[in-house]
């Protein structure tokens, strides 16, 4: 039988390659014959961090790794769904959705802090400012960006007192809150779209590729 070898485009943050990593390990468990490679692609929002994420414009995440793909240095690349633009190329398909995280976002935030007062909270998306200005009209809100990591070292280094951060994030690198002595809540707002959904793309001429990776979907998610 013919071994299939994959090269996998991801970014390089932890959570990217946490999400890659799962999608590896699903892969291998259905053909435990399959080569797998991850390659690490630096996109364009990973190099910028200082410009607002709305300023840098579409697939600020996703362009370089779909660039890749269609110049076939990688075969598949893994995508947090919410960062894949509406309007896509036409020669590349999100061929698996495996099985929703949560689609929450929560705020993180100092175990002595009041959230209800007027506390500094950072994070740099449009949608969460917007919202969490009308159900916290108290909360100073201001600009944050960089990835969990380092927005949760800048949140115990008592340069905010809170951010807003996905659920699924803080879940799948198991990041243990207790230990850090923070607390977090579950906001009421509406999530951004396809928030805590993995998509992973292929070139949309690949059917033996495509086939492979509708063995770990999630129909439900996919839908």
């Amino acid at each position: 039988m013919k071994t299939l070898k994959l090269v996998i485009g991801s970014r390089g943050s932890k959570l990217a390659l946490a999400q890659t990593y799962y999608i590896k390990n699903l892969l291998e468990k259905i053909d435990e014959d399959l080569e797998v490679e991850i390659k690490i692609v630096k996109t364009k929002g990973d190099v910028d961090q200082r410009v607002s994420i709305s300023q840098l414009g579409l697939g600020v995440f996703t362009k370089e790794l779909d660039i890749k793909m269609l110049e076939h240095e990688i075969d598949i690349a893994v995508h947090s769904l919410k960062d894949v633009p509406t309007l896509w190329n036409e020669d590349l398909t999100i061929a698996a959705t495996p099985q929703r995280e949560s689609y929450y976002d929560v705020i993180v935030y100092n175990r002595n802090v009041d959230i209800e007062s007027s506390v500094v909270v950072g994070t740099s998306s449009v949608r969460r400012r917007a919202f969490l200005s009308l159900k916290y009209p108290k909360m100073k809100i201001v600009s944050l960006r960089g990835n969990i990591d380092t927005r949760l070292k800048k949140l115990m280094e008592g340069k905010y007192q809170g951010i807003v951060v996905a659920e699924a994030g803080l879940r799948r690198l198991k990041i243990d809150l207790d230990t850090l002595n923070l607390n977090y809540k579950k906001l009421d707002i509406p999530p951004a779209p396809a928030q805590g959904v993995i998509g992973v793309a292929a070139r949309k001429g690949d059917r033996e590729i495509i086939k492979l990776l509708k063995k770990i979907n999630d129909s439900k998610t996919y839908l």
